[in-house]
Order: C-alpha cells, then sequence, then structure tokens
C-alpha cells in the first residue's frame, strides 16, 4: 500500500544518520484568524524544540521552513530536519491534504511518519472521468487532491426533441443518437488507455447512458468505481462536487482494504505465518517479512522503546552484547517503519486500535 507520498517522504530521508526533528502542524485557512493560528503554532513548535533540547541549528532551520510556508498552502504542514555532528538540514517539507486536530514535534534517531503513512493511505493513485453524451473530461490524480493532469474528449452530439414525430423515423433518430453517444463514450475509453495503459483504478460519474457505454467498453484490466457526477457544469461546481463523490468513494474502498489487510493479519498469525513484537522485528532484520503492519501509536504517551543499531540497520535487542553493535533506544513503531524501509519491506500503518492486542503493535508476514 505504499503510496507516492509516502515514497518521496521515504526517499527524501534516505540514509540519513542523526538525530530526527519531525513536526506536523494544522495550517486550516478557513477560520477569520487563521494567520494568528498559524503564527501562535509556530511559537509553540519553537517552544516544545527548546523543551526537547534540539539543538541551536534545528530550531533555526525549522523555525525558517514554518516561516516561508504559508497558512493558506496547505491544512497541514510535515516538517522532518535532520542533525548530524551539529551541521542541521530540513530533508521533508511537505504540505498535507489531511487535516490535522492537533501541532505534534518529536526528536529522536528516527523520523516519525507513522502519521503521514496512515493518511497516505487512502491516496489511491487513479483517473477520475465525468461522463456526458458528448465526451468526458479525465482527471489523473494520485490522491485526494487536485488533479496532477486534466484532458477532455469531445465527440459528437445528436439532439432529440419531443417535437420529432412518432413511427420508424423517430426510433431510427433514436437508434442514430444511441450509436454517437455510445461512439462518444468509446472514445473516452481509447483516450483513458492512452494516458494510462495499466491496470489503473477509475472512478466515473455522469450521464447514465453515457457511463453505461463507457463501462461497456472499458478493458477488463480496469477497476471501476461509480459515483454520481453532471457535467453540466463546468469547471464548478459540477467538477468540485464529482471529485468529492469521488473522494468518498476512494475512502471507503481504502477502508474496506484495511478491514481486509485485518483479516488477513488475523489468519497469519493464528496460522503461525507471522509473528509479533520482537519477533516481528527479527523476521524484517532478517529479510525474512514481506510486509510488516504497524499500529499507529504517535500519539500514546506511553509508547514502547527498544534498541536497534541504525548504521547497520538493526534489531539489537538480542546482540546488544556484541562490540560491533551500537544500541540506540528509539519508540518501536517509528525504529519498525525505518527499518522496513530501509530493508524494502512492505510497510502498512494500522488504527493502534486494531492492533493493540498484538506485543509491541508489530505484525511481520512472512515471505
Amino acid at each position: 500500500m505504499q503510496h507516492d507520498t509516502s515514497t518521496a517522504v521515504r526517499n527524501a530521508i534516505g540514509d540519513h544518520v542523526g538525530t530526527f526533528t519531525t513536526v506536523y502542524v494544522p495550517t486550516p485557512s478557513t477560520a477569520a484568524d487563521a494567520e494568528r493560528r498559524y503564527e501562535i503554532r509556530c511559537r509553540n513548535v519553537a517552544a516544545e524544540l527548546e523543551h526537547l533540547k534540539a539543538g541551536s541549528p534545528t530550531v533555526s532551520v525549522v523555525g525558517d521552513a514554518l516561516a516561508e510556508a504559508d497558512h493558506a498552502d496547505a491544512t497541514a504542514r510535515l516538517i522532518v530536519a535532520v542533525d548530524t555532528d551539529g551541521d542541521a538540514s530540513v530533508l521533508v517539507d511537505h504540505s498535507m491534504i489531511r487535516a490535522l486536530s492537533r501541532t505534534s514535534v518529536t526528536v529522536g534517531p528516527v523520523p516519525a511518519l507513522l502519521p503521514i503513512l496512515e493518511a497516505t493511505q487512502v491516496d489511491l493513485s487513479h483517473v477520475a472521468v465525468l461522463l456526458d453524451r458528448t465526451g468526458g473530461d479525465l482527471f489523473a490524480r494520485n490522491d485526494l487532491g487536485s488533479p496532477l493532469a486534466v484532458d477532455e474528449v469531445e465527440g459528437n452530439e445528436v439532439h432529440i426533441h419531443r417535437g420529432h414525430p412518432g413511427g420508424w423515423s423517430q426510433r431510427r433518430f433514436q437508434q442514430t443518437a444511441e450509436n454517437t453517444w455510445e461512439k462518444n463514450a468509446r472514445e473516452v475509453v481509447d483516450r483513458l488507455a492512452e494516458l494510462n495503459p495499466g491496470n489503473a483504478l477509475v472512478v466515473v460519474g455522469g450521464d447514465v447512458r453515457a457511463v453505461g457505454f463507457f463501462i461497456e467498453h472499458l478493458p477488463s484490466r480496469y477497476t471501476v468505481l461509480e459515483v454520481e457526477g453532471s457535467r453540466a457544469e463546468r469547471p464548478a461546481p459540477g467538477v468540485d462536487a464529482f471529485l468529492d463523490h469521488a473522494d468518498l468513494a476512494l475512502r471507503n474502498r481504502a477502508a474496506e482494504q484495511m478491514v481486509d489487510e485485518l483479516g488477513v493479519v488475523r489468519e497469519a498469525v493464528g496460522v503461525g505465518t507471522a509473528k509479533t513484537g520482537p519477533e516481528a522485528l527479527d523476521m524484517v532484520t532478517r529479510g525474512l517479512a514481506s510486509k510488516l503492519v504497524v499500529g499507529n501509536d504517535h500519539s500514546r504517551p506511553d509508547r514502547q522503546t527498544a534498541k536497534f543499531d541504525f548504521s547497520i540497520p538493526a534489531f539489537v535487542e538480542k546482540w546488544q552484547k556484541l562490540e560491533q553493535v551500537n544500541p540506540i533506544t528509539a519508540p518501536v513503531t517509528d525504529a519498525a517503519v525505518n527499518l522496513a524501509q530501509r530493508l524494502g519491506t512492505d510497510v502498512v500503518v494500522a488504527p493502534w486500535g486494531a492492533l493493540s492486542s498484538y506485543d509491541w503493535g508489530l505484525v511481520a508476514i512472512e515471505r
């Protein structure tokens, strides 16, 4: 369930080793005093960094990043900075489209990525297609935000007026119109195949007849979600309403996928093809895990910690007496994500309550 955003964040962090500062800041712009609230949050971040004894270079680079951002740029902001021997730099400065309820600041040997990973798991790459009987608009998206690209297909139009006489002539005219609508829908399908030849997820809405023709001609390799939509009011509010319906359908699909994922976890643990807690970390370290499922305990005050060596990288709780190991204590879930990502193991982040019954909120599924 890796997503473009989480991949970009991971690539930016790379294999840096040092002291990481991770800041999540709500930046809503709807309130009348949004700018003042953002300024207060920035001051609170600075105070928290002082409290957590972050170095002056870190306080400086994080402060500069927050100052350069506008409260209206997004609904939230993620900043990850690293300090290596007194040299601090910002690795990630990301505008989040997900709202946050509170500011969060952490300082430690690994970045705190659980919130961004869990949030972006609902961001399924897809094409949203809004149709009418003359053609359609295609919106390529990799999340629930603004489209990455927009394309338009316009075909022919045949009008049918109630004033036309009945009988065979009316029926022939009706059939001509149906053929035209089907041809237009097929052109949209052809354009979709040109733009996205792979196994894309397609969210489609609009005129019922056009949607029917579109799905009829869509190759079976595409997965389709149908939603409400109208192409009559473009570019807005028709498109905005359609994309809102698409977002809801995608959130529901992601929730269903998480339920399925947790079902797989329960079954794997039950039959012994998955391990939990320290054994899960051991599987990841030895490259035996195909997937690591992690409970998001980011906001919990009683987070479990353990010893790791991030220069290897490894979970060293069992081998900390070896001379070559330099153990560093870190929150288990944050460190587990860091290890898994470095070692190429897929990561799924679930709500804490869904995994709290498993040791350390960790489950590794064997290859």
